[in-house]
C-alpha cells in the first residue's frame, strides 16, 4: 500500500470512529450499537485500493481512543473505563476478519450477495463482543439477544444496501451520459475518417496506373522492345509513386490530427477496460469452432489514459491464443492475469493451446511472420498482431514482452509495463 492510500485509510477510519460516538446501549452494560459500522462497507465500495483489514484495525484503535477520551472528560480516567471499552476492539477487528474472508479482493458488485455477507459479518462480530462482555460481567446469556443482534445486523446491512442501490443507479445515469457523449464523438470521428478514406480510394486508381506502367516496362525490357521509351516510362513511374507517397502522407497526417485533436482522450478505470475486453472476447469466442473458456483475474484497480494501447495489446494476445486453439476438439483455457510489483504492472496471457514450435519462437514478433497457413485456401495470417504488440509495449509504453511456449502444453505471453507509463498519478 502506498503512502497516499495509507493516509486515506487513516482519514476514513477516523471518520468512522467519530460516527461511532453516536450510539444506543442495550442488552448488557457498555454494549453499544452505532451507525458507524455502515460506513466501513460504503468506504470499501466507493474507494478503490482500500485494505479491509487495515481499515477495520485502524478504526478499532480510534474507536477505543475516542470512547476512552470522551469518558475520561466526563467521568475521569480509570482502568475500569478502559477495560469497559476494550471489547469494542474485538467487534471491529472480527468484523474486518469476517468481511475479508468473504471478500478477499473487493466487495462484490452483486448487492444481494453483499447484503448477506454484511449481515453475517455484523451479526458474528456483535456476538463475539457480546459474549466477551457477558463473561466480563458474569451475566447470563439469553436467546432473545441473538434475535436482537440479528435484527440489528439486518437493519444496518439493509441501510447499506439501500445507499449502494442509490449510488449504483446514480452511477448508471452518469455512465449513460458519458457513453452518449463518447458516441457523439465517435460519430464525428468516423465521419472525419471517412473523408480521409475517400482520398485513399482515389489513390487506388493512381496505384493501378503505376502497376500498369510497371508491367508495361517489364514487358518491354523482357522483349528488348522500344528501349528509347524505357527511361521515360521509368521516370513516369517514379513521379507517380512520389505523388502517391505525398498523398498518403497527407492522409496519415490528417488521421493523426483527428485522433490527437478531435477526440480528446479521457482516463478510464482499468477494470472498465477489462470489462470491455471480456465482453468483446466472449463475443469473439462464440464465433469460434473450438470450445474456449476465458478466465480473468485482475488485481488493484487504477485510472489510465492508455486504455487504447492496453486494449490493443490484450486483444491481440488473446486473439493469438484463440487462433492457436482453432482446431482443438477439447475445451481449451485462456487465462488473463494481472499482477503488480512496487513500480510495474505485469499482464500475462496463458493458454492451453498447441504451443509454438521452438524454432519459430525467435521470429514470432517479426512483421509478416506467421505459423498459421491455411493450405486449402492459401490464406495466411501474416502475424502483424504480435509485431504491433511488441511495438506498442516497447516503443510507446517502455515495457517488455516475453514469451514461453511448450508444444502440446500451451503458451504464455508476459507483458511488463512501468506504472508511471499507464497509471494516472502513479506513485
Amino acid at each position: 500500500m502506498n503512502m497516499k492510500s495509507n493516509q486515506r485509510t487513516l482519514l476514513l477510519s477516523i471518520v468512522v470512529a467519530l460516527f461511532s460516538q453516536i450510539y444506543i446501549s442495550f442488552l448488557v452494560s457498555d454494549f453499544k450499537i452505532s451507525i458507524a459500522i455502515i460506513l466501513i462497507p460504503l468506504c470499501l465500495f466507493l474507494f478503490s485500493n482500500l485494505d479491509t483489514m487495515r481499515l477495520t484495525t485502524y478504526t478499532a484503535g480510534f474507536v477505543l481512543l475516542f470512547r476512552v477520551l470522551v469518558s475520561a472528560v466526563s467521568e475521569g480516567f480509570s482502568y475500569a473505563i478502559l477495560a469497559s471499552h476494550v471489547p469494542e476492539l474485538f467487534f471491529y477487528t472480527f468484523y474486518g476478519v469476517i468481511l475479508y474472508a468473504f471478500c478477499r479482493d473487493e466487495l462484490p458488485f452483486d448487492l444481494n450477495r453483499l447484503f448477506l455477507i454484511l449481515v453475517v459479518s455484523d451479526f458474528c462480530a456483535n456476538l463475539i463482543e457480546l459474549l466477551i462482555r457477558i463473561g466480563y460481567h458474569f451475566t447470563t446469556f439469553e436467546f432473545k439477544a441473538l434475535l436482537l443482534l440479528l435484527l440489528v445486523a439486518v437493519l444496518r446491512s439493509s441501510l447499506v444496501w439501500l445507499i449502494l442501490q442509490g449510488l449504483k443507479f446514480y452511477r448508471l445515469l452518469i455512465i449513460k451520459e458519458k457513453h452518449e457523449e463518447r458516441y457523439r464523438k465517435l460519430l464525428w470521428l468516423i465521419s472525419l475518417l471517412k473523408t480521409e478514406m475517400y482520398w485513399m480510394k482515389g489513390n487506388m486508381q493512381d496505384i493501378e496506373k503505376v502497376m500498369a506502367n510497371a508491367y508495361q516496362l517489364f514487358e518491354k525490357i523482357s522483349s528488348d522492345k522500344d528501349p528509347d521509351s524505357w527511361q521515360d516510362l521509368s521516370l513516369t513511374i517514379a513521379k507517380d509513386v512520389h505523388e502517391i507517397k505525398k498523398d498518403y502522407g497527407l492522409v496519415f497526417q490528417g488521421i493523426e490530427e483527428i485522433l490527437e485533436n478531435r477526440l480528446q482522450t479521457q482516463e478510464m478505470r482499468f477494470k472498465e477496460v477489462i470489462q470491455i475486453l471480456k465482453e468483446s472476447m466472449h463475443n469473439e469466442e462464440k464465433h469460434r469452432k473450438a470450445r474456449i473458456a476465458l478466465n480473468f483475474r485482475t488485481g488493484r484497480d487504477f485510472h489510465t489514459l492508455e486504455h487504447y494501447a492496453l486494449m490493443s495489446i490484450f486483444r491481440n494476445l488473446i486473439m493469438n491464443s484463440m487462433d492457436a486453439m482453432e482446431d482443438s476438439e477439447e475445451e481449451e483455457q485462456i487465462y488473463f492475469i494481472h499482477e503488480e510489483t512496487d513500480d510495474r504492472h505485469i499482464f500475462s496471457v496463458q493458454d492451453t493451446g498447441s504451443g509454438i514450435k521452438e524454432e519459430d519462437l525467435p521470429f514470432i514478433f517479426s512483421p509478416g511472420f506467421s505459423s498459421k497457413i491455411d493450405y486449402e485456401t492459401g490464406n495466411v495470417n501474416r502475424g502483424l498482431g504480435l509485431s504491433l504488440v511488441k511495438e506498442i509495449v516497447e516503443d510507446q509504453l517502455d515495457g517488455t514482452i516475453q514469451v514461453r511456449s511448450e508444444g502440446g502444453v500451451g503458451t504464455t505471453f508476459k507483458v511488463t509495463i512501468p506504472k508511471e507509463k499507464i497509471e494516472v498519478n502513479a506513485s
